[in-house]
């Protein structure tokens, strides 16, 4: 199990470093920045000096260098736009985003776990047919026009919660149900499928041999050997969380890192679009990891190999 996890580690830290490399090409290549921050009439010393400041006339290696040695020290350079270090802006918008996807996830999953657990149980009836037309329905509705509608019933039309913004509890509801409708789905449909196959297996044929009850063999037997697939799934969409609610956050006026994206793209704003890319790279690295050890406690064959 240590070769496997240092297998894995060697992995995550080469995936980061090529992350690196990737964030820098893509936005130097974006277009002169100092040109964009300053306005049109600013004078070509002023344009000079402005580059010079950011460090911007340097040559591209060198630019790399200083941008790895920063990496080192947790130095990302000031932010062009807000004229604050860019890890503070970064940190300052992320607990909005992680509260919202672990809300949605979490719901996602419980929901979902629970969803797929009926839907096997109750196999070939109304209530899994039911289900699977639902899990469809939600796979086939993108999150922009749920968050739409959802604004015009129960903010517009019914008054019930705030269009936008982040202030009390009320206005993480429709946020975090809009994100969590898709994972939702997608983790009921796995759990199904797993579950379904678990449950077909000689091991679970000699059990009903034996006068074990279904929901027995559901809960204490199948369920267990079904996980690796869902937590495979699961993982996905944790991270498919923290870095997909740009469209959310946008919609609903939420403060978080999704949206401090958009905004640091349109402008360019290099220090900031680095720290948040390599920030959501290395959480989905981190969580792929996590995954990996999770399987070695889920399943004794890779733990022992």
């Amino acid at each position: 199990m240590t070769n496997y996890i240092l297998k894995r580690l060697g992995l995550a830290v080469i995936t980061v470093l090529g992350v690196l490399l990737l964030i820098f090409v893509a936005t130097r290549m974006s277009g002169d920045v100092a040109l964009l921050m300053l306005p049109q009439d600013a004078s070509d010393e002023q344009i000079a000096a402005y580059r010079a400041r950011h460090g911007l006339d340097r040559a591209i290696p060198v630019q790399f260098l200083n941008f790895m040695r920063g990496m080192l020290t947790l130095d990302f350079g000031e932010s062009l736009r807000y004229q604050r270090p860019a890890l503070e802006v970064i940190l300052q918008r992320l607990p909005a985003t992680v509260e919202l996807a672990l809300m949605a996830f979490v719901l996602a999953l419980v929901v979902g776990v629970s969803l797929g657990l009926v839907a096997a149980y109750y196999r070939g009836g109304w209530a899994d047919r039911s289900i699977r037309t639902s899990a469809v329905l939600l796979q086939s509705m993108p999150n922009f026009w749920i968050a739409i509608m959802a604004i015009l019933l129960f903010a517009v039309m019914l008054r019930w919660l705030p269009t936008s913004g982040r202030d009390g509890a009320a206005s993480y509801i429709m946020p975090a149900m809009t994100l969590m409708l898709f994972p939702l789905a997608a983790i009921m449909r796995m759990t199904r499928s797993a579950i379904l196959e678990t449950i077909e297996s000689e091991y679970v044929k000699f059990l009903r041999i034996k006068g074990v009850s279904e929901g027995r063999i559901l809960w204490r037997h199948a369920l267990r050997n079904a996980l690796i697939p869902v937590i495979a799934l699961s993982g996905l969409q944790l991270g498919n969380l923290m870095g997909g609610t740009v469209i959310t956050e946008t919609i609903f006026n939420w403060p978080g890192l999704g949206s401090l994206m958009i905004e640091s793209f349109i402008s360019r704003d290099y220090p900031v679009i680095q720290v948040g890319v390599l920030l959501i790279a290395t959480f989905l690295i981190l969580l792929n990891l996590a995954v990996d050890l999770l399987f070695c406690v889920v399943d004794p064959r890779i733990r022992y190999a």
